[in-house]
């Protein structure tokens, strides 16, 4: 296997245009995120800090916009190293170097409002309430099957969620989402398990995909002689990327915000460097300032430093571990024990003491935490419905007079605040998977209703808790 064999521009539905080269077709792709509302949502969900005034901290497009500029870089450099010593040709360097940009610009897509917090509390809501609103709707308890399923939601991710968006949900034609060429929707997908099947440790570790999206990335892989198991190579660019750009950019929000100062945090750094690394060894992106009076410019250089290093240190591994990279069976760029993760794990140990545990933080997280939970309860009616009581619910769109009688009022309101979009992939779905033995209808439906609140922002989160819990009765615009 090789790189010219795997970077491909074929779509789950062939394109209309025609003599476009492969870099045009991931050029593509690009558009497809960037003009995608769920990409222009990321600007009203917060990175570190909800709700966030100002306006230099950053948001989640911020962040990814940062991310898909150092992968760019380091697919660049390795593209270049890789031209150099004849192991790809040239043409191949502008299609890498764009599929990278294009994951890293989608990698947190499908995060739900107040990030973390917000899957912690779905997969909290689910794990607590599932059971009993499956038998309320089933009169029934739920089969091996059903319990299987349920794992979409008991183990929620914002992975999974956002190659939804990509491959469902940005229903503008027709069922094929953003139809996104192979080469980018693999170099999204960090995981290769869905909820449903044996969780393990690296790869394993978190879900990559839904069970119902499953059958699409097994084909996906089989078609390019991918093993099912195994990560795309230009996934660890952009996991890598992501890493190097948000262990400095989260100290730099808190710096801005005044959470911790650049002296503090480079008195902490050294502290928690040696604790990783042990006394008198170099950090590998940079030298700490050491100093009692460090201040904006000494941290500008740091950033900077350590930027450029990390982003040499990545395609450096890409290009010397490929064949490994290639069968796609690492858990990491960087090595576990490497000083360069090492580095990673100080830095993310100073953000999570200094600034997760900041009432700045902390207090948002714990509102953000009870507003999706209250979300999840407030639609929780709509999820008690019996199948065939939902079915009318979702035929009362053309003729409303199949509910007279019916008391299904609440029910109906509800259901009229789900997009139009995500019924019409709930409706997709059901005749997709029609046998109802294996894919009930009470999946889907939960389905759609995650899918409405895990795209929420985090503003309008806020705003429909409120609405539905009678604390406001106008919604801003």
């Amino acid at each position: 296997m090789n790189l010219e064999e795997i970077v491909v521009s074929t779509r789950r539905k062939a394109t209309t245009e025609s003599g476009r080269n492969l870099a045009r077709e991931l050029a593509s792709d690009r558009s497809r995120i960037v003009y995608s509302p769920a990409f222009r949502r990321l600007a009203q969900k917060a990175q570190v800090f909800s709700l966030e005034s100002n306006a230099a901290v950053r948001n989640r497009i911020s962040h990814s916009i940062e991310v898909s500029n150092v992968g760019r870089l380091i697919a660049y450099e390795m593209t270049q190293e890789l031209i150099d010593s004849e192991v790809i040709e040239h043409t191949l360097q502008l299609p890498i170097i764009y599929a990278v940009e294009c994951a890293c610009l989608a990698h947190d897509i499908g995060n739900p409002p107040f990030g973390h917090f917000g899957e912690s509390a779905i997969k909290n809501w689910f794990n607590e309430n599932w059971e009993t609103v499956f038998r309320a709707s089933q009169t029934t308890t739920p089969s091996s099957r059903m319990r299987s399923l349920a794992q979409d939601f008991l183990e929620f991710d914002g992975n999974p969620q956002g190659l939804r968006i990509l491959l469902r949900l940005k229903r503008d034609r027709d069922e094929y989402g953003c139809n996104l060429t192979y080469t980018t929707i693999l170099s999204f997908i960090k995981y290769v398990r869905s909820p449903s099947e044996l969780k393990g440790s690296g790869l394993t570790k978190k879900a990559g995909y839904f069970e119902c999206e499953r059958h699409i990335i097994d084909q996906i892989k089989g078609s390019i002689g991918i093993p099912v198991r195994s990560r795309y190579i230009l996934a660890y660019i952009m996991e890598a990327a992501d890493d190097i750009a948000y262990c400095i950019s989260d100290i730099e929000d808190g710096i801005e915000k005044g959470v911790i100062r650049e002296d503090e945090f480079f008195r902490d750094l050294r502290i928690e460097w040696e604790k990783e690394a042990g006394s008198g060894v170099d950090f590998p992106f940079g030298r700490i300032p050491v100093g009692d009076f460090c201040n904006e410019s000494d941290f500008f250089f740091f950033k900077i430093k350590y930027t450029q290093e990390a982003i040499k240190s990545a395609a450096k591994l890409a290009v010397e571990n490929l064949d490994d990279l290639l069968k796609g069976e690492k858990a990491s760029l960087f090595k576990k024990d490497s000083l360069e993760s090492k580095a990673f794990d100080s830095l993310k140990t100073v953000a999570r003491k200094k600034l997760f545990r900041s009432p700045e933080s902390e207090n948002m997280e714990l509102a953000g935490n009870q507003i999706v939970r209250g979300l999840l309860e407030r639609f929780r009616p709509l999820l008690n419905c019996s199948t065939e009581n939902f079915e009318r619910i979702v035929k009362s769109e053309d003729d409303p007079k199949i509910l007279n009688g019916m008391n299904l009022d609440v029910e109906w309101r509800l259901f009229n605040r789900l997009p139009d979009k995500h019924v019409l992939v709930y409706l997709d779905q059901l005749e997709e998977f029609s046998n109802r033995s294996e894919w009930p209808e009470w999946y889907f439906r939960t389905h759609l209703v995650v899918d409405y609140i895990s795209g929420m922002t985090d503003r309008y989160a806020l705003e429909q808790f409120q609405l539905l819990s009678g604390i406001r009765l106008v919604q801003n615009k």
